[in-house]
């Protein structure tokens, strides 16, 4: 008698009815195709993914089962029905969520298969070597430096963490903030300046409009700007009117200092929008930013970490090296003017607009870059007394200093504010230097760290426009009656697939939540991976046994045949 070819994990399709052998023969006596003949196949009983024949192109195996007496021939084995199952067979189901599927667990359908045949019947059996395809996993691992337990994965690993989530959240919110209608701010505020709209008032109390550093009063506001929509700082001066040629001599020597803590100046014109004669300054903008000032002498009322210090006079260091050496001043260098845009990541704002307001008076460049010095040590005093006056009272200023910090960060900071340190190239002493290697190892680190949850997010937006593509295939209304994409069709093999991979249920009929699941699926889908699989109709009369590779091929035909009748007044858009 021959061996039935749908007997699986003690199991068979047509259950007593059926009329072929469920005895298997001694694993001895089988012929292993193309391979030694003495060796012995790793499994004794074929499965499902293998129990049909191989032809030299299958597409799919296709069936359709009457209802009575329908054993599914998917329970008590490893795969997953896409459908909850109906009981009023009189059928034991048991359905298994597949655990094979989860991310860093090697599933069995992976390896290679060779050939067994036995009295009539070939069976197809794993090789001892598993053999992954590279592509069948394109998600990059993490890092050695970020990995978690060898061999583990967990669902946090796939995605950026919620604190980076968060902190990129309230940037984004603050960036798309506008005035509403009935907010009374809107109304006094002109709808265009020149090349930019949406203004969004930043100053929070009228502390931040003073004129100590300017001379003048100062607005700050976000803007948008028409051409290239992305969000600029606009800093207005009241009540000022230049010259075109002040402008424009300040705005191109600025713009050839491109430095990372130097916030860069893009344009400034006069304009009459406000009702009066006004000066505009246009900015990078830094969402979610706040002063110096805020930060360290109103919010905190914790002493600042002495590496902070050294951090702030690494970077401040670096960006008066790059202004001096074009032959500039910066003259901004004050708690209110030099904000923080990240963790101990400090930047200089306002530079170019003493340039402009003075521009008539022609003053020598040497003092102004002295007088740079010095504001970085009265910046770093004020910082460790976290007081906005510190550099009033010097000798209670800098007693606190010498009780609190290495005599080193005191003598740097003594030796600036007295005018020891005359030019840039003073401050490179031993002790500055070891801190700027240490502060570049810092920078390393986060370097790695914003990589890593970079890459974590690599695969998301592949994955999306695989889901999209079969969103827009499945179930499409207006097909309903073309044979083409009915239950009948190639298209029908998408609908179980979508089944599969986000309808499975557990035992007890409870649905199966496993994000590990949907991305080894999907992820296989997009490289077509020869691995099988067996889908389901939800009135189990429809069992396919198919590949991921042939799914593939029939969501890129369906959604091409989409984009060819879509309409023609749509521009082509590329979902590959």
């Amino acid at each position: 008698m021959s061996t039935c070819r749908f007997f699986a994990d003690g199991n068979c399709l047509y259950g007593n009815k059926c009329k072929y052998s469920h005895t298997l023969p001694q694993q001895g006596s089988l012929h292993l195709a193309g391979a030694d003949p003495t060796s012995t196949p790793q499994n004794s009983l074929p499965t499902m993914s293998n129990a049909y024949p191989q032809e030299d192109n299958p597409a799919y195996y296709y069936s359709q089962y009457p209802s009575d007496g329908y054993r599914n021939p998917t329970a008590d084995m490893n795969f997953s029905p896409s459908f909850t199952p109906n009981t009023s067979s009189g059928y034991e189901y048991s359905p298994k969520v597949n655990r094979e599927h989860s991310m860093g667990v090697q599933s069995r359908w992976n390896s290679p298969n060779v050939a067994v045949t036995s009295g009539g019947t070939t069976y197809f059996y794993p090789t001892d070597k598993t053999q992954n395809s590279d592509k069948q996993s394109r998600y990059m691992p993490s890092l050695p430096h970020a990995a978690p337990t060898p061999g583990q994965r967990s669902l946090k690993s796939f995605f950026a963490s919620e604190d980076v989530y968060q902190e990129f959240y309230k940037r984004a919110i603050e960036t798309l903030a506008v005035l509403g209608q009935q907010d009374p701010r809107a109304v006094r505020l002109p709808t265009l300046v020149r090349r930019y709209h949406s203004l969004y008032p930043l100053d929070k109390s009228d502390k931040d409009k003073s004129v100590k550093l300017f001379g003048h009063i100062s607005h700050l506001f976000k803007c948008i700007h028409t051409n290239d929509r992305l969000p600029y700082l606009m800093r207005r001066i009241d009540g000022l009117y230049v010259t075109d040629e002040a402008v424009s001599t300040a705005v191109s020597a600025w713009k050839a200092v491109q430095h990372p803590t130097i916030i860069t100046l893009h344009e400034a014109f006069n304009t009459t929008e406000f009702n009066d004669n006004s000066v505009v300054f246009l900015y990078d903008y830094y969402p979610c930013s706040v002063t110096v000032a805020d930060e360290h002498f109103t919010r905190s009322r914790l002493p600042v970490d002495e590496d902070t210090i050294w951090s702030y006079l690494v970077q401040l260091v670096s960006a008066l090296r790059s202004v001096h050496d074009a032959k500039l001043a910066c003259r901004v260098i004050h708690p209110s003017k030099v904000i923080l845009t990240g963790k101990n990541r400090i930047r200089i704002s306002g530079v170019g607009i003493l340039d402009v307001l003075n521009y008539d008076k022609q003053e020598d460049p040497s003092e102004f870059q002295k007088e740079d010095l010095i504001a970085i040590g009265r910046l770093l005093l004020c910082t460790c007394n976290r007081k906005a006056d510190a550099s009033e009272n010097m000798d209670v200023s800098l007693a606190h200093l010498r009780d609190k910090y290495s005599t080193e960060l005191c003598d740097i900071i003594t030796s600036l504010i007295s005018m020891k340190i005359t030019t840039i190239d003073d401050i490179n002493t031993p002790a500055f230097m070891k801190h700027v290697f240490k502060d570049n190892l810092h920078l390393y680190n986060y370097t790695d760290f914003l990589e890593t949850e970079v890459s974590k997010q690599l695969e998301s937006g592949r994955l999306f426009r695989l889901i999209a593509k079969l969103g827009f295939v499945n179930e499409r209304p207006e097909y309903q009656r073309n044979r083409a994409w009915g239950e009948t069709g190639d298209k029908h093999m998408l609908s179980l697939f979508r089944d599969y991979v986000f309808h499975q249920v557990y035992e007890s009929g409870a649905p199966s939540v496993d994000i590990a699941h949907v991305i080894d699926t999907l992820n296989k889908l997009d490289v077509g991976s020869p691995e099988k699989i067996v889908l389901v109709s939800r009135n189990e009369t429809v069992i396919m046994t198919v590949s991921y590779q042939d799914i593939k091929s029939c969501l890129d035909s369906a959604f091409e045949e989409l984009q060819m009748l879509k309409s023609p007044y749509l521009n082509q858009q590329s979902y590959n």
